[in-house]
């Protein structure tokens, strides 16, 4: 090793440490600088730890695995400096939580039955063909979220605010954190977008949080396969009008995946066959079934104004913005697709590839 490239090293190891301490993951560098420099990140993985207060970035940094190779070229260590020097402050890290371990849950918790049962019916809609089934199953996983966010809401000790962070890739990172924000809305969380090559953090209640996770994660996928395999998906590519189609079919999906959650939502019927005939029978189950639905609206909207505080407190000075549809073709056909959704979650976690069977 010349000196040049161990002076370009230490510099680099440098830089790293000092993202770490305002606030970056090693996620967060390898999504937004580069896989290439996975040998250097690892390298300053074991100094960061010492240097940071926040449990979240510490379990981060010392769970990153080794790369295939821990060399470096001269030019990708420049690269590395170049990208390292002006990274911004990630002021999420006061309120951020670790990555959601299965093997860590509080077996035989409340929380930890609810997200089993959740589960349970998330990879049964996914598995199933029939999207009559999948639909049935959806409503019963959501019906169950939304009871045990209602009964959240009525303990003497709300949920705290957390958050976690997300990864989009390019194409059309606007477009899908478009999506990211729907879902986050409908389950009390609010989204924003702290870097743009599309580091996303969602802010909630944890167990909110990572169900929109998980959520997005499998929509995001079931979008982007029939974004490309649809059947317009062709005649945008034929006609030279491959960028807006996409955009518009994204936000097109999002919208209608938002209409079919508010559903979801509001719609807590009855849980088995006992309590459908007790309905039929009585007809003040009527009233407790709009009892029900205002109240999920109002623990939903609770946990969303309590999630969209602390952002106006860490954020002051964020910022909305707002996207155009631009192809008839994309809307419509977006639209058509969310209808085709398994509402279902990413039965697998954030790492899943679950198989897309249409």
């Amino acid at each position: 090793m010349n000196t040049n490239h161990a002076t370009l090293s230490e510099r680099g190891l440098d830089l790293i440490i000092q993202a770490a301490q305002r606030g970056w993951s090693p996620k967060d560098l390898l999504h937004v600088v580069g896989d290439f420099c996975h040998p250097l990140i690892y390298r300053a993985a074991g100094q960061v730890p010492a240097q940071i207060s926040s449990t979240a970035l510490r379990k981060e940094w010392l769970s990153l695995t080794p790369p295939a190779s821990m060399t470096m070229s001269t030019d990708e260590l420049t690269r590395l400096i170049e990208a390292t020097m002006l990274l911004p402050l990630l002021r999420d890290v006061d309120v951020l939580v670790p990555e959601r371990n299965s093997s860590q849950s509080a077996h035989g918790s409340k929380e930890d039955k609810i997200r089993t049962k959740i589960s349970h019916l998330l990879r049964k809609a996914e598995s199933t063909p029939y999207e009559e089934e999948a639909s049935a199953l959806i409503a019963k996983a959501q019906s169950l979220r939304q009871r045990h966010r209602i009964d959240g809401a009525l303990d003497a000790s709300p949920s705290s605010v957390v958050s976690t962070r997300l990864h989009i890739s390019a194409p059309y990172i606007k477009h899908k954190t478009t999506l990211l924000s729907v879902i986050a809305d409908r389950n009390g969380c609010t989204v924003l977008q702290l870097h743009p090559k599309g580091i996303i953090t969602v802010f909630g209640a944890k167990e909110d949080v990572h169900h929109v996770a998980d959520l997005f994660a499998s929509l995001l996928r079931q979008c982007e396969w029939h974004m490309h395999h649809g059947e317009h998906a062709k005649s945008a590519r034929q006609i030279g009008n491959v960028a807006a189609f996409r955009r518009s079919f994204i936000l097109s999906f999002a919208t209608r995946i938002g209409q079919l959650l508010d559903e979801a939502n509001t719609t807590l019927g009855p849980q088995s066959t006992d309590a459908t005939c007790s309905a039929a029978r009585n007809p003040g189950v009527g009233h407790d079934a709009v009892v029900l639905a205002h109240q999920s609206l109002s623990a939903v909207e609770d946990r969303r104004r309590s999630a969209e505080a602390v952002v106006d407190q860490l954020f002051p000075n964020a910022r909305t913005i707002s996207l155009a549809m631009g192809s008839r073709a994309g809307v419509s056909a977006g639209a058509s697709a969310a209808e085709r959704s398994h509402l279902s979650g990413d039965s697998s976690g954030l790492a899943g590839r679950a198989q897309l069977t249409r």
